[in-house]
């Protein structure tokens, strides 16, 4: 019985026919590749239930888990568990692989690496590591296009559950694997879906053929299109979340990550290029050689081609090999030229197959395997040292304490300190205040001495996951100078970089955070602080019902303004203050937000205490609208704020599939913000008078491609008519364009200073003046940088007089003469992290990175860079969403 003929029956009876079928032979094409193994003919083959030999098929998430369902419920040596489920309800499972007995001991195995993770715990170490597994992570297909990945999973499932081989038996007695054969289901059914319904039959190998080339958007990233190799420590995806968990349970010595690259390469592993993060141990760096050598003799003896220290680092800690080497395991990338489907043909040729591909991430896996089995008891004495010597180092040095105060201005506090105990980060909650004689700020400026209260966060960097601490804490992370050096060399050559990815950043910069660092350990009482309990502060008691005036929310984070989401969902009508005020002797800013019970239904008394109970906010009940200074709560600046009515438009190229997922997930997950998502042309047709807001996420190239002169008219109609138009990186650049005059903002084509005036801008403009590259604005790939904010404009509400944004590009927009330029950078530019060219961070010297412009009674809104960038930066996130949920409401 194959696995076609009976894929649709339930997955119980369906392993009950399978278990009563007759015995079977291994599949030909394992066998031709280890022809020393000996397969245990009882246990079902990868070819035998799905029905194609490897690489004639894409194997689907169902199949997948039924495959694996066979390969536990035959095999002793397998447990299949759920760990998780993706956005879109797919199981996300772990097979674990080992021998009958190592799998009856489990939570021993695991405790054990506890005790060699924290030198804090009792434990016999030495016996431990004389005694116990390594513990072997794969991770497959974390990019659900690349394919080849999660078939190698499964045969490798297959080998290690059926090879009765002495090699075989003798890697399962040194070694639990565990194989994370699909972390992006929805990427992968997303492809598949694809590539299926476009496939020509039979497969073409053209590389032009439509089936080599996912339209719109192909499977590389989640439902709500994050990148999951960005995601490792920041945990904004639910499939993140769920991982990270079962990699901190495991603690594996040794983990891989496999992925595709272009069809025209090779295959790559490490050791990795040039760029490396600074804080990863001694004891990682010299396996990753080690297992490089293993895996070249591997590739070498069947005359296959391959690359190390080149093109893919380890700098960035967010990818899937420097995530878990600063957390301890000898974490290697493994890269293999893509078929893009079934095959492809090379420039040469050559014709990648799908079969090709799978066999390469097959040997990787077992060789990886295998050199972890040989070297056990050295990799569990260096996974030891390496975490006894974190713990020393974290006692030495000019920072021996992060401190997070949790007044009512430090509510991102609140998110960092959770995020730090979801990545296994102690923290510290003191019961008692405390003094520090010396304290600095995080980027490093003197405050003297200080008084904390009671409640107030401490992070110890002397703990075993110091390495992780410092790697997304501190404000700049090192670059080799020789790589920088060649790196200017190349770009004075203008050669291609080799910077991967981003250069900065640090978690306080990205949340907007407060805190401070310390050589000092103050004596206090601490407890493990649990970020389930909110805020330690307490709101002032709420007066009676039948006395209550107003409810008053102080905007002082972005939880006001879900609170505020939250309301709006319950019926509640919401005033939201222009100008501060005092009252009982507390100053409210800018932005607070006020509820008249006579403009609500009876049961708001419960609905206010609910916000008390869900939302880390102040909320104060007063039974007066007389304030002692500034505006009464009658006054016409206390404006009534509307539920905004949101479309955005989705990632037709060349839109950003990135972008859009961002803020889509900003608005659905973290706000609960209802929106509406349409494909650009279709803006000809919709009624943009039933939307308040329109967002036009970050784009590849020209707007101009998908928004034609007629649309833009038909938009900025609605716009003089009261619409807000929001434009992201390039899709504010795009809204620049001289021909729609719908701002004063001028894109900065020369970075000359005398060559920045409006006229010679409009000039070049008009005469299609083409600048020399040499005084083109330069790139900066991935650096933090100051911005002032004008605390006057309602953008820069829940902010204080600067943030911190993070800039990946070369846009440089010049201040707008008409609208209001809410944040601007500093004169010098501001750069506080990152690398950026020679020049590059001065280009920004007082440029503007937020403008409100406004047009009849509407606002246009432009953003020089993403403001949602990865999902995870609080410090550029609230100015987003105060221009979507504010801007219809507050005219001027």
């Amino acid at each position: 019985m194959t696995y076609k003929s009976c894929r649709q029956l339930p997955g119980k009876l369906l392993l009950l026919l399978l278990l009563c079928a007759p015995a079977i032979a291994a599949d030909p094409a394992i066998k031709d590749w280890l022809p020393e193994t000996d397969y245990d003919q009882a246990i079902p083959t990868y070819t035998e239930i799905l029905g194609y030999a490897p690489g004639e098929a894409l194997t689907g998430h169902r199949e997948m888990l039924y495959y694996l369902q066979t390969l536990a419920a035959a095999s002793g040596r397998v447990n299949l568990e759920t760990y998780g489920e993706s956005y879109q309800g797919r199981q996300l499972v772990i097979a674990v692989i080992s021998t009958p007995e190592h799998l009856a001991e489990v939570e021993q195995i695991t405790g054990g690496l506890q005790v060699l993770m924290d030198p804090r715990l009792p434990g016999d170490r030495s016996r431990i590591i004389d005694t116990r597994p390594v513990v072997v992570y794969l991770a497959y297909s974390i990019h659900g296009d690349e394919h080849s990945n999660t078939e190698a999973a499964l045969l490798t499932a297959y080998h290690l559950a059926a090879d009765r081989s002495d090699q075989t038996r003798e890697v399962l007695d040194n070694t639990v694997v565990v194989i994370d054969p699909l972390l992006n289901p929805d990427g992968r059914m997303r492809y598949i879906s694809y590539y299926e319904n476009t496939q020509a039959l039979p497969a073409n190998p053209d590389p032009n053929a439509v089936e080599h080339s996912p339209y719109p958007i192909g499977g590389r990233t989640n439902h709500y299109l994050f990148d999951l190799n960005r995601d490792w420590f920041v945990l904004t995806q639910q499939e993140t979340r769920a991982r990270v968990q079962q990699v901190q349970r495991w603690l594996p010595q040794v983990f891989g990550s496999y992925h595709e690259m272009g069809h025209r390469s090779s295959y790559y592993f490490a050791p990795p290029a040039e760029a490396v993060n600074k804080n990863f141990s001694p004891q990682v760096l010299k396996w990753l050689e080690i297992f490089g050598r293993e895996n070249a003799r591997a590739f070498d003896r069947q005359g296959w081609r391959y690359f190390t220290r080149e093109i893919f680092d380890s700098f960035y800690p967010g990818y899937g090999d420097s995530w878990p080497m600063l957390n301890g395991a000898v974490a290697m990338t493994f890269e293999q030229a893509s078929a893009e489907g079934r095959h492809i043909e090379k420039p040469d040729g050559h014709i990648v197959t799908l079969a090709e591909a799978i066999r390469h991430h097959f040997t990787t896996g077992v060789t990886t395997i295998t050199t972890a089995a040989r070297n056990r008891r050295e990799l569990l004495r260096d996974f030891t040292d390496q975490f006894q010597a974190g713990l020393k180092l974290g006692m030495q040095g000019p920072i021996r304490r992060y401190i997070l105060p949790l007044g009512p201005d430090d509510r991102n506090n609140l998110d960092l300190s959770a995020l730090l105990i979801a990545l296994g980060i102690e923290v510290q909650e003191a019961e008692e205040s405390f003094a520090v004689k010396k304290v600095s700020t995080h980027l490093g400026q003197r405050a003297g001495r200080m008084r904390f209260p009671t409640g107030t966060l401490i992070v110890p960097l002397e703990q075993p996951r110091h390495a992780l601490l410092k790697a997304i804490f501190e404000p700049e992370s090192e670059l080799d100078r020789t790589f920088i050096e060649e790196e200017l060399r190349r770009h004075e050559e203008r050669l291609p970089d080799r910077i991967y990815d981003v250069t900065a950043w640090s978690l306080p910069l990205a949340y907007d955070a407060t805190v401070y660092t310390t050589a000092e350990v103050s004596r206090v009482r601490t407890r493990p602080f649990d970020p389930q309990k909110g805020w330690a502060g307490s709101n002032t008691p709420l007066s009676k019902e039948e006395s209550i005036y107003a409810y008053l929310i102080p905007y002082r984070s972005h939880y006001a303004l879900q609170t505020l989401v939250h309301l709006w969902q319950e019926g509640v009508q919401v005033h939201m203050s222009r100008e501060s005020f005092t009252q009982a002797g507390v100053i409210y800013p800018r932005g607070t937000l006020v509820v008249f019970p006579a403009d609500n239904p009876l049961e708001l008394p419960a609905l206010m205490r609910t916000v008390i109970e869900t939302y880390p906010v102040e909320l104060v009940s007063t039974s007066t609208g007389w304030t002692e200074e500034g505006i009464d709560l009658g006054s016409d600046n206390v404006v009534f704020i509307k539920q905004p009515r949101v479309l955005a438009l989705y990632p037709q190229p060349p839109l950003s599939a990135y972008s859009y997922g961002w803020l889509a997930w900003l608005l659905e997950q973290e706000y609960r913000l209802p929106f509406t998502a349409i494909w650009p042309h279709r803006l000809e047709d919709v009624q943009l008078n039933d939307y308040d807001v329109l967002i036009l996420p970050h784009a590849s190239d020209s707007y101009g491609d998908v928004l034609d002169d007629q649309v833009m008219g038909k938009v900025k109609a609605w716009i003089q008519g009261g619409g807000t138009l929001i434009g992201l990186k390039s899709g504010a650049a795009f809204l620049t364009g001289e021909e729609l005059d719908l701002t004063s903002v001028l894109p900065a084509d020369d970075v000359r200073p005398e060559e920045q005036t409006r006229e010679k801008i409009k000039q070049r403009r008009e005469n299609e003046q083409e600048v020399p590259h040499a005084h083109r604005p330069q790139s900066i790939p991935g650096a933090i940088f100051e911005v002032q904010l004008n605390r006057h404009h309602y953008l820069s509400y829940g902010y204080d007089e600067d943030t911190y944004v993070h800039v990946q590009s070369d846009y440089i927009f010049i201040p707008s003469e008409d609208g209001v330029n809410v944040a601007v950078f500093p004169e010098g530019g501001g750069k506080v992290s990152g690398f950026a060219w020679d020049g590059a961070d001065s280009q920004l010297s007082e440029k503007v990175f937020l403008v409100d412009e406004h047009v009849g009674e509407g606002h246009v809104i432009l953003f020089a860079d993403d403001p949602n960038f990865r999902g995870y930066w609080r410090g550029m996130s609230k100015l987003f969403m105060n221009a979507v949920m504010l801007s219809p409401s507050l005219r001027r």
